[in-house]
């Protein structure tokens, strides 16, 4: 498991929190990631919301620079004063969601966290390392994305977890409850997306 080299690792909870923690590879960030984060921020009724660029993904090719990618999550959320970016994940070398949920529950232990997630993200959700774990360790708000609703019906999440699933229109007691528990939110739909934006495109 990885550690904490500092506490400047992570923003600071000066008080009991509701904090949304957003990860990705955001290669390269787009409106669509702040259409998440923002709806997020909205209906869950959170205080912030934290960003954790990965140095690398897994399960995706290798990403662009760091430095690039973290130095532009910084520009997109400029101007929004509960959003902040975390380098964390460089810094502690973490590969794993499960080790940055960790973490941060362990240094957040009187705030109230919830992972933010888009729905294109749950078709693969369970090839996540210790996915079942992840949804067992705190409450989930998956953020529909164009494209990816009826399909994810079928998910892993929702056939395992169909019990934990809240109703959207109670999606602001979800970063409160005791996991497992999750909600999809399906309001107006942003259809910007990484592989579109670094080939010059957007739907």
């Amino acid at each position: 498991m990885a550690r904490i080299i500092s506490k400047t690792d992570l923003p600071s909870p000066t008080r009991r929190q509701r904090i949304g923690l957003y990860g990705g590879s955001f290669d390269p960030v787009h409106a669509g990631h702040m259409h998440v984060a923002k709806t997020a921020l909205k209906q869950l009724k959170l205080d912030q919301v934290w960003w954790f660029p990965s140095p690398g993904n897994p399960l995706k090719k290798t990403p662009g620079s760091y430095e690039q990618r973290f130095a532009a999550v910084e520009a997109a959320i400029a101007g929004h004063p509960a959003m902040v970016a975390s380098r964390v994940e460089q810094r502690s070398q973490i590969r794993y969601t499960i080790d940055l949920v960790r973490m941060a529950k362990q240094y957040c232990r009187k705030s109230d966290l919830v992972w933010i997630m888009g729905s294109d993200n749950l078709a693969t959700l369970d090839h996540w390392k210790d996915w079942s774990r992840i949804v067992g360790s705190l409450p989930i708000a998956v953020i529909a994305r164009p494209g990816h609703l009826i399909g994810g019906r079928r998910t892993p999440l929702i056939k395992k977890f169909k019990s934990a699933r809240i109703p959207q229109n109670q999606a602001a007691r979800l970063p409160a409850l005791n996991p497992p528990a999750w909600t999809l939110i399906s309001n107006r739909l942003n259809y910007e997306s990484s592989t579109h934006k670094r080939n010059g495109s957007s739907r």
